[in-house]
């Protein structure tokens, strides 16, 4: 059993951090996170175990808001050892995935050329591969998990297994030193400590490098109701108001900011030192006047949730008392929530499909719902699949052509039936 630790103070502003020693009772009119949305128990959504193995145990899973930056927080931090030291999410070899790949290059190259680059939480390489394969001549991944790290490694990308810190930080620059490029992909919202985060950054980092941050964007998450984005790994769900407010009194500032419509939404913002001789870009600006993001947002999307819960239940119900069969497609983190959130069994739901060898013989984590491989949708063309991998909806629905051809249909649980 691992020790969990809450949260009380912002990580990025610190709003509502205690102001009294520990053991004396804070005042009553003290500042505190508020409260905005609960998904209730669920497990950790990567925790895939068999039959016959242990499953996860159910956490709190509460979002916290911080009406002075915006930020969006967890009310529990889960240990990183216990998150990443086996993990089994790799990244997508998809169409989809290239086409964001291509484009984020083409960021960065508005600014400079990837020449030497380190990336913070590399997972696999497939993104150092790819840069590589652009012209990248010096490269280094940092990633908490062993397996993963290993993956890349056989794949050449030389890759510090370890959570980023002074020590795989430094083994980083000595392998690229003062790197052209720092990328951070999707693991900022894995971080707890933000502001040793940010120092760990200066300390690898020259004049002139650019450090890229990828993030999914609170509004995006907000606007389109995507709650099962929200599990235990996600610790943060960021507005550029609170990278702001991250970066105030750090050698840093947000340069450049562009939208990108990968994973729901998100948020390629990058950072440079306060005296690099250019302005901000226009764009930090324009972008931070669209937010205007309040604690009234989250319980509405709370509201929303439990309608999109609700829907998906009945639809299942319905299909189920008449006959029909239904499956899941993505064993995905968010196919992780949103079972839990529905309280789907293998009664409701005979199969989830997925690419991923370590997932294929195990259960979805909180529930009894096996996971099998791809094959399996048409050799048993369930009446309708429910796409857990939603953000690659469009590839996804190409692909499996045959499967509709021949009578099945794919849900959105954000959307209709496809």
């Amino acid at each position: 059993m691992f020790k969990l630790h809450g949260r009380k103070g912002c990580r990025c502003c610190g709003f509502g951090a205690p102001k009294t020693p520990p053991g004396i009772k804070a005042p009553a009119n003290a500042d505190k996170l508020i409260p905005v949305f609960s998904l209730g128990l669920q497990p950790l959504s990567n925790a895939f175990a068999k039959d016959d193995e242990l499953q996860s145990a159910h956490y709190p899973l509460e979002v916290l808001f911080c009406p002075k930056c915006t930020l969006a927080q967890l009310s529990i931090v889960v240990p990183p050892e216990i998150l990443y030291t086996n993990y089994t999410y790799t990244t997508s070899r998809s169409a989809t995935m290239q086409r964001h790949f291509e484009s984020l290059l083409s960021f960065i190259r508005s600014e400079q050329e990837p020449k030497s680059v380190i990336e913070i939480g590399s997972n696999d390489g497939y993104f150092l591969e790819y840069l590589k394969s652009q012209g990248a001549e010096h490269v280094c991944g940092i990633d908490p998990s062993e397996n993963l790290s290993e993956i890349a490694r056989k794949n050449l990308i030389q890759t510090i297994c370890g959570v980023f810190d002074k020590e795989t930080a430094h083994l980083a620059a000595d392998c690229v030193p003062v790197p052209d490029v720092i990328v951070a992909r999707h693991v900022f919202g894995h971080v707890d400590d933000l502001k040793d985060f940010v120092k760990t950054l200066d300390s690898i980092s020259g004049n002139h490098t650019l450090i890229l941050i990828e993030v999914p964007w609170a509004k995006r998450l907000l606007e389109r109701c995507e709650f099962d984005t929200i599990y235990f790994e996600h610790l943060s769900y960021f507005t550029i108001k609170s990278i702001a407010s991250l970066l105030d009194g750090t050698p840093f500032r947000i340069h450049k900011i562009h939208e990108f419509p990968v994973h729901g939404g998100a948020l390629g913002i990058m950072l440079r030192r306060r005296d690099y001789e250019s302005t901000p870009h226009a764009s930090v600006q324009n972008m931070i006047s669209q937010e205007g993001i309040s604690k009234m947002d989250w319980e509405l999307m709370g509201e929303c949730s439990s309608r999109v819960v609700e829907k998906l239940v009945s639809l299942v119900r319905t299909a189920k008392a008449a006959g029909k069969t239904v499956a899941g497609y993505g064993a995905s983190a968010k196919m992780t929530v949103l079972m839990n959130a529905c309280k789907f069994t293998r009664k409701e739901i005979a199969f989830v499909t997925d690419t991923t060898p370590m997932k294929q013989g195990c259960c979805i984590p909180g529930t009894d719902i096996s996971v099998v491989d791809p094959g399996m949708l048409l050799r048993e063309l369930p009446d309708y699949t429910i796409l857990g991998a939603w953000n690659f909806s469009t590839e996804i629905l190409e692909k499996e052509s045959l499967y509709r051809t021949k009578g099945g249909v794919f849900v959105n649980p954000h959307e209709n039936a496809l």
